[in-house]
């Protein structure tokens, strides 16, 4: 039971899971991909352990036990010898134990206890239980965002480059993982922003002067429009009160004649929480076009 053995096979199941995990993963992918990957995570937790010390590995750690089932080649003794016993208890710690131990030297095990934690409930579940208990798009949630990071994690820590976890596989999941990191980001921050306008709002919502100037200056701005713009009402995404998006027409080519194919709202701003938004990704978050459709309903 060598920790490079383990190891091995950490990187073997890995690789195996690693075609698994896509940006869409059907029921079977996700299934395979969590199996195969918690397989490969508590191989590489052991590794960990017997790199420090074989011992730890074992179910049953006491020198009666661990000196056969680790040094069977090293025993010089041909006969019976009180220190060890004839038929060593060989059998090693679960996942949970793994972790749980692991965490004692690793920093990266101590950073991703709750994915791995929460991956053993998975593999628990695949292999004990119907797999109908899983939420599909959780498990494959966590293996498109959270298994490239946590094998770069333990990479470092252990200097084993990613590539010999994924193949050829590494820079795909790479780009995939960084996506919806930055995704989960941009939305954390935008909820941020959004509960931030909406406290702004709460603490002049008692003060009449301030909604009456609020509401004349929604009143002003939606009385001016251009050749290119016009301004509607829509209710705010943070506060609920009446805002004012721009909007401008969209236009398309053909036949070498322009003629109006639609119209994009192009900023949105709140005179009651002060919310202003003017970039398409912030305007896509709070689903602006949705907004404009409900007012008109």
């Amino acid at each position: 039971m060598l920790s490079k053995d383990y190891l091995a096979d950490a990187q073997g199941l890995i690789k195996l899971a690693s075609p698994h995990i896509k940006t869409t993963m059907t029921h079977e992918d996700t299934i395979q991909g969590a199996l195969l990957f918690s397989l490969g995570i508590e191989k590489l937790l052991k590794h960990v352990l017997a790199e420090t010390n074989p011992v730890f590995i074992l179910r049953v750690a006491d020198f009666k036990h661990s000196a056969p089932s680790l040094y069977s080649d090293r025993i010089v003794s041909s006969g019976k010898n009180p220190e060890i016993i004839a038929k060593p208890d060989s059998e090693v710690i679960t996942f949970r134990v793994s972790l749980s131990r692991s965490r004692v030297f690793s920093k990266a095990a101590n950073t991703y206890s709750n994915m791995l934690h929460t991956l053993a409930n998975y593999r628990d579940i695949i292999a004990h239980r119907p797999t109908s208990e899983l939420d599909i798009n959780k498990v494959a949630r966590m293996l498109q965002k959270d298994a490239f990071p946590l094998i770069s994690a333990f990479g470092e820590e252990l200097q084993i480059s990613t590539s010999s976890f994924f193949g050829p596989e590494e820079v795909r999941l790479r780009k995939l993982s960084q996506g919806l990191t930055d995704h989960d980001r941009f939305e954390h921050e935008m909820n941020q922003l959004l509960d931030e306008h909406l406290a702004m709002w709460k603490s002049k919502s008692t003060n009449a002067k301030f909604v009456s100037q609020a509401k004349d200056n929604t009143a002003s701005l939606l009385k001016q429009s251009g050749t290119d713009f016009v301004h509607e009402e829509v209710t705010c995404p943070a506060c609920d009160n009446m805002c004012v998006v721009r909007i401008e027409p969209d236009y398309d080519y053909a036949d070498g004649e322009s003629f109006l194919s639609g119209a994009y709202v192009q900023e949105l701003h709140c005179f009651f929480c002060d919310l202003n938004l003017d970039t398409y990704d912030t305007l896509n978050f709070v689903d602006a076009d949705s907004l404009l459709a409900s007012a008109h309903e």
